[in-house]
């Protein structure tokens, strides 16, 4: 998007990338009618920033430029006019200038044809009667300006019929059926016994483009859009009330603008019907609101609690953003901060030297830092590992189980018996195991109660 600001013409432009190399300029101009300086370095100066005398630059501009000239059907002409005219024949040639004026009057009050579209030769418009555009009424003083592109077969390009666009869940795609749809669409294989010209390799690198670019929109799911918050209220008289509001609305400024009276009867009238309208309009909605939520805690059985809790869940707490707190550091554990990669320097202090985190990238290395260091239990917390109080005792149970073993004596009872000795652990067995997982649970969750029943044991023995 471009948007260049002269002093006299207020113009915005937009590019429209057609294809690999040509480009659709649409602008938009407006010269105020109390500015009559000159005004011809301006429109060289915007068609020189566009590049217009580039034919890849197919362009259209169109505005109210209060300009007046017996060549778009005014009866009189004005300065800025003459200035317009001249400026055109001098460069009809080199930016392939086509001229069209409307076949009614843009600005019904003065009977004037103040808005012109200047356009490229090579554009074919669908909506002309013997070279004019249509003006149609609008919701303005001016009268609008209707356009449209002809599609022609033999032309360079072709506008999309669609150009609406959706945005892909990628996170959410299936990558192993991309996989195959892609390579079903990869038909054209690149040789790799030759080589290949610039002109090939552009060839070949196109075709991929558009065969991943196609397996996108086959594979990839679609982010659903939000809907309006009012979309789920409306019923099928509300629709058919807002569009007869809008109607009402539509003929009020027709008529107004026809007799430019705000007092006329038919308006007043009109008014008055509007009026009534929206109080209904209003009601209906009132009354689609509260049916609508009936019917959603209706839907609320005690019966299913799968499907309970997450409907409640969806009426009384919806998703919103999830904050996390300033954190504050105390000086002692600054080296949870340096592992966090965090310049220690950078940081806010309080009055207490403490260190203050308000970003939130930071107070998430922290976070991560914090558990994962509780989770690992290391020495300087106090503990031995999780992991290697759990390493240590599962290992000694499977030790003396294959020592066991070894002696060919089960661990069900005190006498060996060779006969036996292959059969699976009985219940004393599995009661030993529990023991010991009973043991390591109350090592790891009561340490100091632990350590004083290991003391009284000791002391009673």
């Amino acid at each position: 998007m471009h948007d260049i600001g002269p002093k006299i013409i207020e113009n915005l432009s937009i590019k429209i990338k057609i294809n690999r190399n040509n480009n659709l300029i649409l602008t938009t101009v407006y010269a105020p009618p109390s500015n009559r300086e000159k005004f011809e370095k301006e429109f060289d100066e915007l068609f020189q920033k566009l590049e217009l005398s580039n034919t890849k630059n197919y362009y259209i501009i169109a505005g109210d430029l209060n300009a007046k000239h017996k060549r778009w059907k005014n009866n009189s002409y004005n300065t800025r006019g003459n200035q317009i005219d001249k400026w055109l024949e001098k460069n009809d040639l080199k930016y392939r200038i086509q001229l069209y004026n409307t076949d009614i009057p843009t600005y019904p009050r003065g009977e004037s044809y103040l808005d012109i579209c200047i356009a490229d030769q090579r554009l074919h418009f669908q909506t002309i009667n013997n070279n004019e555009l249509r003006a149609i009424p609008y919701d303005s003083d001016h009268n609008a300006v209707l356009m449209d592109i002809k599609n022609t077969l033999d032309s360079d390009w072709t506008l999309e019929t669609n150009t609406e666009t959706h945005k892909k869940n990628f996170n959410k795609t299936n990558w192993e059926k991309f996989k195959k749809t892609l390579i079903q669409q990869h038909k054209k294989k690149i040789p790799d016994n030759i080589n290949l010209s610039r002109n090939e390799i552009d060839s070949y690198i196109e075709q991929l483009e558009k065969e991943i670019n196609d397996t996108i929109e086959k594979v990839v799911p679609i982010i659903k859009k939000n809907k309006c918050q009012t979309d789920c209220y409306k019923n099928k008289k509300i629709k058919n009330l807002e569009k007869y509001k809008s109607s009402i609305i539509t003929n009020i400024n027709k008529i107004y603008r026809a007799m430019n009276n705000k007092n006329n009867h038919y308006i007043l009238r009109m008014k008055i019907i509007l009026k009534e309208v929206r109080k209904e309009l209003k009601q209906e909605y009132k009354n689609s609101i509260n049916k609508y939520w009936r019917e959603k805690i209706k839907s609320i059985t005690s019966n299913n609690s799968k499907k309970m809790f997450p409907i409640i869940n969806q009426i009384f707490r919806p998703k919103g953003k999830i904050e996390i707190a300033d954190l504050q550091i105390e000086q002692n554990k600054i080296k949870l901060m340096t592992e966090s990669n965090i310049n220690v320097n950078e940081c806010q202090k309080n009055e207490n030297g403490d260190y203050f985190i308000t970003e939130t990238k930071q107070k998430l290395a922290i976070l991560g830092k914090h558990f994962e260091a509780i989770y690992e239990q290391n020495s300087q917390m106090g503990k031995p590992g999780l992991k290697a109080i759990v390493n240590e005792t599962t290992n000694k149970i499977e030790k003396e189980m294959k020592e066991e073993e070894l002696k060919n004596s089960t661990i069900t009872t005190n006498r060996p018996n060779t006969e036996h000795s292959s059969k699976k652990p009985t219940k004393k067995n599995n009661k030993r195991i529990l023991h010991h997982l009973q043991q390591l649970a109350k090592s790891y969750l009561f340490p100091k109660q632990m350590e004083k029943s290991k003391s009284n044991s000791l002391e009673e023995a």
